[in-house]
């Protein structure tokens, strides 16, 4: 995950610098957290004649976040998150078996959805007992996204089981879109300072490619634009650490 590695060095070095330039009890808060994501949706969809089906299965993701509590319940955070979905290689091979003419098989080697985050956005902690050790939180987020459709690789072979052709298709970046998270969770507070937390949170982003297809049997066109939408849409379930400093 190369977009966390580099947000995870900055995080931590914010956090020595201020922990170090405070004697008192600070209001800053610093979280880190790594767990399953769960693609549902068109994201998820294995229907290969429809162009929208993002064809994702089961991956992992993970976050940081730097918050500030304005109020011993209320915060304001900063999140950047990555996730990684493989692409299903089945529904990819029958989409591409439709254009493999006169081949009785075809073969589909897929990459991940690669989707990073950064999210603004605001939370409530309300504590579950007395000695305030248990709390649960929520959080409303909303930001930027970015993905790039997956490359792939593949081969086509005939009845006799010898390869007949091979095909390759770079990735496609995405543009850039507004995104958003509802989080719901609970923290354990493990020392005055550090606590455990898990997480669940449901996420989405609606990039779009804007590319041309020819609707005609002219190779040469006319080419018509046309936008096809994609939805990222995921449920996640993490668990981590935080530090308040």
């Amino acid at each position: 995950m190369p977009y966390l590695k580099s947000l995870l060095c900055l995080l931590l070095i914010s956090v020595t610098i201020i922990s170090q330039a405070q004697n008192t009890d600070s209001k800053w808060i610093a979280e880190i957290s790594i767990g399953p994501s769960f693609p549902f949706g068109k994201y998820k969809s294995k229907d290969y004649k429809d162009s929208t089906a993002g064809f994702a299965k089961t991956g992992i993701g993970a976050s940081i976040s730097f918050g500030y509590r304005i109020t011993d319940r209320l915060s304001v955070h900063f999140i950047a998150g990555e996730a990684l979905n493989k692409q299903d290689e089945e529904p990819m091979a029958k989409r591409m078996a439709g254009f493999s003419y006169g081949s009785s098989r075809t073969e589909v080697h897929t990459k991940s959805w690669n989707t990073g985050k950064l999210m603004l956005g605001a939370g409530m902690q309300l504590p579950l007992c007395k000695s305030g050790k248990f709390s649960s939180v929520s959080k409303l987020s909303a930001g930027i996204c970015k993905t790039a459709i997956p490359a792939f690789t593949g081969e086509t072979y005939n009845s006799n089981n010898i390869q007949g052709g091979t095909f390759s298709f770079g990735k496609i970046p995405l543009p850039w879109t507004f995104c958003y998270q509802i989080n719901s969770g609970f923290n354990m507070q493990l020392s005055k300072k550090i606590y455990a937390l898990t997480d669940l949170s449901y996420f989405n982003g609606r990039p779009v490619h804007h590319t041309q297809r020819n609707y005609t049997l002219n190779p040469g066109g006319p080419f018509t634009p046309v936008d096809i939408k994609y939805s990222l849409a995921s449920l996640n379930i993490q668990a981590g650490a935080g530090i308040r400093f």
